[in-house]
């Protein structure tokens, strides 16, 4: 019997949620007996390339712009025949979605995955309901080219749902716990007296920094804390000037990317997320698996499903600073069992996403 292919197109392997959860599901196929390809726009800044199993095939098209790459997407696919190709994050999932539309039948299906709430990516670009409301439905249109979908969470896929998605559909939770991650976790960082809390993402609006530097303040006013943030992007500069202008330089360290969270979220009293939106968040259970108590908005969508709505998790109803200060105080005052957000965040094993990946792109 032909051993199965399978492969994921994606922009790069930056340090996002994303390309991680494509790491995570590629390490463990290509040891269940499954051809894996990792097929990249552009192969420059992929960090996560080290944490690939050596087994794994990866091509890059060396394009700099993500539509520049589907004459390079199609000819791999009709040289390659892989069984199914799969990409994540909307732009990519349309580029597939014109490359399966110009490329007519072919034997190898097309998925697509969509990692984040799709109406409130672009809510936030687009202001007005009417133009909104369209743009939303046209890529969803441009989706149904495509063979399936797979979302993040029970909200992601509802939002394609009700904007007119016609094909074949399922959610999966993301890949996130593993003994890997247990035996990172257990690295040397230096001790802190202080309470500490952590977040972590690319700093961009989405993830809204602003808001929870604004809280930390707060916060730091009743009892001298940390705040570290683990990530980069184009916001650093003016979160540093935020941080400057509230007297903050001691107590709040931007660390960057770094390789190994799991170290951090370990030795952190708290885990803030703050986002405006998400399509899962990986960050929640990587916190709950290691026992660390965390804070998030009731953003669309992923934290409200994970958090149970409050049972393993403190969530705020809005995004205000207050309410994101009051409820960082009380998960340090009165935190939840660690045992049970143990228990809750290893749910979402690597394993147990893998194998229903499989199922459902080797079955579209």
């Amino acid at each position: 019997m032909n051993t199965k292919r399978i492969a994921f197109f994606l922009q790069n392997l930056s340090g996002g949620g994303a390309e991680k959860s494509v790491v995570h599901l590629s390490n463990y196929l290509v040891n269940d007996g499954i051809d894996i390809d990792i097929v990249l726009v552009n192969k420059s800044s992929a960090v996560y390339l080290k944490e690939l199993d050596t087994k794994i095939r990866v091509i890059d098209l060396n394009k700099n712009r993500s539509l520049k790459s589907i004459n390079k997407v199609k000819k791999y696919i009709k040289k390659n025949k892989p069984d199914v190709i799969m990409s994540s994050v909307t732009h990519i999932n349309i580029i597939l979605a014109l490359v399966k539309l110009i490329s007519g039948k072919t034997k190898t299906k097309i998925a697509i995955n969509q990692v984040n709430h799709l109406s409130s990516i672009i809510s936030y670009s687009i202001k007005n309901k009417i133009l909104k409301n369209f743009i939303v439905r046209l890529i969803v249109y441009v989706y149904n080219f495509t063979d399936g979908s797979i979302s993040m969470s029970k909200g992601v896929e509802k939002d394609l749902l009700e904007n007119g998605l016609k094909i074949e559909s399922k959610y999966i939770y993301n890949p996130i716990f593993s003994d890997i991650m247990l035996n990172q976790s257990q690295d040397y960082i230096e001790e802190n007296n202080r309470k500490t809390f952590i977040a972590i993402g690319r700093m961009v609006p989405q993830k809204n920094f602003s808001v929870l530097i604004d809280a930390f303040s707060l916060v730091n006013n009743e009892f001298e804390s940390t705040l570290i943030i683990l990530g980069e992007g184009p916001l650093r500069s003016n979160l540093e000037k935020q941080i400057t202008d509230l007297g903050l330089t001691k107590n709040i360290v931007l660390k960057g990317f770094v390789d190994n969270p799991y170290q951090y979220i370990k030795n952190a009293d708290v885990f803030v997320l703050t986002s405006l939106w998400e399509g899962f968040g990986n960050v929640i259970v990587e916190s709950l698996s290691l026992g660390t108590q965390v804070v998030s908005t009731d953003c669309d969508s992923g934290p409200n499903e994970i958090l149970e709505n409050g049972k393993y998790g403190f969530m705020s109803l809005t995004f205000h600073k207050f309410e994101l200060a009051r409820l960082m105080i009380e998960a340090v005052n009165n935190p939840i069992d660690s045992k049970l957000l143990i228990n809750r965040g290893r749910h979402f094993s690597v394993k147990r996403a893998a194998l229903e990946y499989k199922d459902f792109l080797l079955n579209i």
